[in-house]
């Protein structure tokens, strides 16, 4: 059983780990602050020499404080340090750090993603990671979710406090035997008075009692502050949208920031009115000396007996600074002595916590991979943005939930024009950050990788420069590509199904050498004026099938040499009005077999010489309504019924057999 008791002292410690009174409180020193984790040092003795630092740290202990009216305030917290000191006759002396366990947030390390999370839901998930976490939230004002919130490379503490400060949201601490708890707070409603008592007057005489808890010295200092904040931000979903906001109390200094980090105005005035509340929070500030042991951070308390009346008001304790003695435990035991100073703020001022979390700034850019739905090779929105996976992300799931969607960067971007390719689930991809904020990631390029190689071979083909696609969720390509080999330099487009081209005024196409177009199926050309085609030497056109050519107007064919038309079939010329046959040299119509004139009207064969018809058998010429031959004055006439003969010299028969029936 220990020798030495702390019943009925002061100030006494419990170590649940240890048993009672194994650890001795001599004294301690301690700090509070409002959104800061309290840090409190105890000094300690033990008859024990060799305490197991591993029975205390991270272990609870409760710094107990005998308060004027015999109640106890208790500090609870864990142990996150502890020493061994000297050793005198008998008490070996050590010290001990208590913290709260919001502290054990500033050893870690993280790097995630939050998506349409309010700030509550996300320091309620943070905090969801420890099982010592007891918090509660007393926070009044609605928030909005925020579509993408980044801890980058900081602590769960740092980022939890950036986001409180940035939402001005405050917290302390409710402490109890059993334990101590976190409250969040964004207004005044959720502040409490001191416990134990409430109502402190100062008093500065040398001869005021000890034993009371009164206030010995008191100063309260003024400052300016600026009076006027002003922010504005950038919304590309609206970018004609003006989101300036202020809010001031006066028209002197102006504090002007962009960005805003917001997208809606109702948050750019809340926002604007927290920024000068933080700073308003700062022209008033009280620092007192007393011995309050009930006073603790994040309470609020009445000063009374001020020769100030005005001064006798509710303020509201940001900061507590703790040193208590307990005297010795030995015969020559003296008494316990407590002192703290303070600094607060009146009531009647909102306060806020100052803004003194840096955010990560990302310098430089990054790669990703852009992510998406099982099975889609592409995923995208009506702004062109896609969703990404950062290589840090070790809770991204590589689907359409791994990130916000993020803008890529085009060649060219234009109010209906410009150049669009959108970036393909799997591809690497370049993310810059806009200010270099994590919230505000941006795609502004994109890379080859050991899995995704380029579309043409390197090294060899480092002559190629171009444009390769990839067909959706096909194996087909269109490509346009240009080979700069000195001698085979080759421009190359490749489209894998339809090809579209549409010139609004001229197209000028010169080839130096050959060309050859190849049509698989059926070649359409239609020209809506003249068509010109200058052949410097032969032209060939062969056809397989058959060949039609409709001419609307008339047709001039012009042979400067010899014309030759072979056709292997029936040949037929058919025109709707005359048909004229000139030809400077002579006409030969030969015929393998028979060969028919026909004539609609009148049939005429003149010639300026001779007319010669001859036939290998018989010639026979019939007409229903007669025949006449003439010759000269001779006229020869045969009619249905008769034959008659004109002339005008002699008409000689010479036969070898003469018969005339008469």
């Amino acid at each position: 059983m220990p020798r030495y008791s702390q019943t009925d002292r002061a100030f006494r410690v419990e170590v649940s780990s240890l048993g009672d009174d194994v650890l001795l409180l001599e004294g301690f020193t301690g700090e509070e602050h409002v959104s800061e984790p309290f840090e409190f040092t105890l000094q300690l003795l033990s008859e024990e020499t060799g305490i197991d630092p591993k029975k205390v740290l991270r272990e609870p202990m409760i710094l107990s404080i005998r308060l004027p009216d015999g109640s106890d305030r208790e500090i609870h917290g864990l142990c996150n340090r502890f020493a061994q000191h000297g050793k005198d006759e008998d008490l070996t002396s050590y010290e001990a750090e208590i913290v709260p366990w919001l502290w054990f947030l500033s050893l870690n390390q993280d790097c995630r993603i939050f998506q349409q999370k309010t700030v509550l839901e996300i320091i309620e998930e943070v905090f969801g990671n420890y099982g010592q976490a007891d918090f509660e939230s007393k926070c009044v004002e609605s928030y909005s979710p925020r579509d993408f919130c980044v801890q980058y490379r900081e602590s769960d503490l740092d980022f939890v406090s950036r986001l409180m400060e940035e939402e001005g949201i405050f917290y302390f601490f409710q402490h109890s035997a059993e334990g101590h708890k976190l409250i969040l707070a964004d207004d005044r409603s959720a502040v409490e008075e001191c416990e134990g008592q409430d109502i402190f007057r100062v008093e500065r005489s040398p001869d005021a009692r000890t034993d009371e808890d009164i206030i010995t010295e008191l100063e309260r200092e003024y400052q300016v502050y600026t009076a006027k904040v002003t922010i504005t931000d950038y919304d590309f979903i609206q970018p004609s949208m003006n989101l300036e906001s202020s809010a001031s109390d006066d028209d002197y200094e102006e504090l002007y920031d962009y960005p805003g980090k917001y997208s809606k105005l109702s948050d750019g005035e809340r926002y604007a009115s927290l920024r000068l509340q933080e700073r308003a929070a700062a022209q008033e500030v009280i620092r007192g000396v007393g011995r309050c042991r009930a006073f603790r951070s994040g309470y609020e308390f009445d000063l009374s007996e001020h020769y100030r009346a005005d001064a006798n008001q509710t303020y509201f304790l940001k900061s507590i600074w703790h040193s208590g003695h307990g005297g010795g435990y030995r015969s020559s035991r003296g008494e316990a002595e407590y002192s703290n100073q303070f600094e607060c703020v009146p009531s009647s001022i909102p306060f806020r916590p100052e803004s003194r979390t840096p955010k990560p700034v990302i310098r430089g850019s990054q790669t990703a991979v852009v992510v998406g739905p099982s099975g889609e090779e592409i995923f995208t929105e009506k702004n062109g943005q896609v969703k990404v996976q950062f290589h840090w992300d070790r809770l991204g799931q590589m689907d359409e939930n791994s990130s916000c969607w993020v803008r890529p960067a085009h060649p060219w971007a234009g109010k209906g024009w410009g150049a669009v390719s959108i970036p393909r689930i799997g591809q690497e991809v370049i993310v810059d950050f806009l200010e270099g904020d994590p919230d505000r990631p941006i795609i502004t390029g994109r890379v080859y990788n050991a899995e995704a190689m380029p579309p043409f071979p390197l090294p060899d083909s480092a002559v190629v420069s171009g444009i390769k696609s990839d067909s959706h969720k096909g194996s087909g390509y269109n490509e346009m590509s240009m080979n700069d080999t000195p001698g085979e330099e080759k421009f190359t487009v490749h489209a894998q199904y339809d090809e579209s081209r549409t010139v609004g005024n001229d197209s000028t196409e010169s080839v130096g050498n050959n060309r050859s177009s190849s049509v698989s199926v059926d070649d359409s050309l239609s020209v809506g004026s003249n068509q010109s085609i200058d052949v410097g030497s032969n032209q060939t056109i062969s056809v397989s099938g058959d060949r039609t050519v409709s001419v609307s107007g008339s047709q001039t064919t012009e042979v400067s040499g010899t014309r030759s038309v072979t056709v292997s079939g029936s040949d037929s010329v058919g025109t709707s009005a005359d048909h004229s046959l000139d030809a400077s040299g002579a006409v030969n119509l030969t015929s393998g077999a028979a060969m028919a004139l026909d004539a609609g009207a009148d049939l005429e064969a003149n010639a300026s010489a001779n007319i010669k018809i001859g036939a290998g058998g018989t010639i026979e010429i019939s007409a229903p309504g007669g025949v006449k031959l003439m010759a000269g004055g001779t006229v020869i006439e045969m009619t249905p019924g008769s034959i008659s003969i004109n002339g005008a010299g002699m008409f000689e028969v010479t036969a070898g057999l003469i018969k005339h029936n008469g």
